[in-house]
């Protein structure tokens, strides 16, 4: 049986009220879809609820009570850039806005250990404390992302931004290319700070990064708004100095699990995630610990998208899901999430490439994707704000619905821009699905379900609709902007 539920903003609810005690007074027929819903309308500050600790199982994101996340949301540049003034408690006030549930907060070494052995507390209790706070009072998750971007802020031929290893650590090498590429290819080989040899006085900087790691871990091991730690960001290869592609990926992969192990002893909660060189997946490979999730980063046809779907489409396919060719992600039985993603809203054909790639990440069901980035600047064109505060464009396509929370493991989800409708599918049985429903797109909205009994729940200052259903065959719930 199909039911329909019609919801509506604060203005027409109020009209649709008064219109439907008025048609009542002259009607007998029963109207069952409002007799099996609830609407309720939330003003000032509501936490959406958590489930405290996020776990992996299987391929998804579960919370305490077992019910499936879905993780939507952005990456907040600044912190691992010496940038402390540009994150505000009015920010992630946006974020929850727009309907993310997670920020990848990247952090960085250097400012960590800044003086090798002198752990820098002051670093997170006077920036990361506070955004992890913000985070919680806005219903929001954290991943903690250890950052590099050309390795260290020492090789500042490479020009503004570069992030990652203490100065201390590589200053011996020649401020060059070449000389970047010395230090990644004496770390991956065990070698102390630039380039010495590794005695139990001097530890080797594979032993020192997993020395911080483990201080993190220590710091963070009871909080629960952090679900995740992200080991390395876009670990990089050496450029064959002296080292094959293969031989690199296997050092990492053997470094992946000492440094796993090392968190472990002290911080059994928090899932972890790691990555392949680079941030892709041609390099991948499945590392069999528990609670683990693997992200890959997709910037594929930047500058360059035809505008054409399938392109996007055969390209993600090729390049990430069917990625490495001896055993493909897309048959990992753990979570796969896209930590990254951006095109620049100058490039060509920006609009389409964020709705075609979020289509596509829907499609094959990642269990996360995060936007690189949210940051205010007039000229990065992907960042999601202006100086001004103003959105750019890319905003209106990441904001969309998604099954946030579910008690099943669904058979598919999708958003049409266009129509405006979306679809989900579940299994038989007795379940639950908590859907964000942007305002953008759905200033009022009509419910269809095929189950033989279901209710729903809506939450205005959230955007979440509740719903709760029995079917004994597949149900599909659609959602129609009116």
């Amino acid at each position: 049986m199909v039911k329909r539920m019609r919801c509506f903003g604060e203005v027409e609810k109020k009209i649709y009220a008064i219109t439907m005690l008025l048609a009542i007074s002259f009607l007998v027929m029963p109207i069952l879809s409002l007799q099996n819903s609830q609407s309720i309308s939330s003003y000032g500050v509501v936490n959406y609820n958590l489930g405290g600790w996020l776990r992996t199982e299987g391929k998804w994101f579960v919370d305490n009570e077992g019910n499936i996340v879905i993780l939507r949301g952005v990456n907040f540049h600044g912190y691992e850039v010496g940038a402390f003034s540009e994150h505000t408690e009015a920010d992630y006030e946006r974020i929850r806005s727009w309907g993310f549930n997670v920020v990848r907060l990247p952090i960085a070494w250097s400012y960590i250990e800044p003086t090798p052995g002198f752990y820098n507390d002051s670093y997170f209790s006077e920036y990361v404390d506070k955004d992890i706070s913000w985070a919680r009072k806005y219903g929001l998750r954290i991943i903690l992302d250890m950052h590099q971007w050309m390795w260290s802020p020492y090789f500042t031929y490479a020009g503004k931004g570069t992030n990652g290893m203490p100065t201390w650590l590589v200053n011996g090498y020649p401020n060059s290319e070449e000389g970047r590429k010395q230090a990644i290819a004496d770390f991956w080989l065990g070698k102390g700070p630039n380039g010495t040899d590794a005695t139990p006085t001097n530890p080797s900087m594979q032993d020192r990064y997993i020395g911080v790691w483990r201080y993190v871990a220590l710091r963070y091991k009871n909080e629960s708004t952090i679900i995740a730690f992200d080991l390395f960001n876009e670990p990089p290869d050496t450029d064959e100095r002296g080292l094959t592609t293969l031989e690199v990926r296997d050092y990492l992969f053997s470094f992946y699990e000492k440094l796993i192990d090392s968190i472990r002893a002290v911080d059994p909660n928090h899932i972890i995630i790691y990555q392949a060189l680079g941030g892709g997946a041609w390099w991948a490979k499945l590392l069999h610990k528990p609670n683990i999730a693997f992200s890959t980063h997709y910037y594929d046809l930047d500058q360059t998208y035809s505008g054409d779907k399938a392109e996007i489409e055969n390209d993600f396919m090729v390049r990430r899901w069917n990625a490495p060719r001896d055993n493909p992600i897309k048959n990992w039985n753990i979570p796969i999430l896209i930590g990254e993603f951006g095109y620049n809203d100058d490039w060509p054909n920006c609009e389409l490439w964020v709705k075609d790639v979020t289509d596509i990440f829907d499609k094959y069901q990642l269990k996360g994707y995060l936007w690189w980035t949210y940051f205010k600047s007039d000229t990065w064109g992907k960042a999601l704000l202006f100086r001004n505060g103003t959105e750019r464009v890319q905003v209106k396509y990441l904001d969309r619905p998604y099954p946030r929370d579910m008690t099943f493991e669904p058979l598919l989800w999708s958003f049409d821009y266009a129509s405006k409708d979306f679809l989900l599918t579940s299994p038989a049985g007795n379940h639950m699905a908590k859907i964000y429903l942007p305002k953008r797109h759905y200033p009022a909205f009509t419910v269809y379900v095929n189950a033989s009994d279901w209710r729903q729940v809506w939450d205005d200052y959230n955007r979440i609709l509740t719903l709760t259903f029995i079917s004994n065959t597949s149900a599909s719930i659609t959602i129609k902007c009116s």
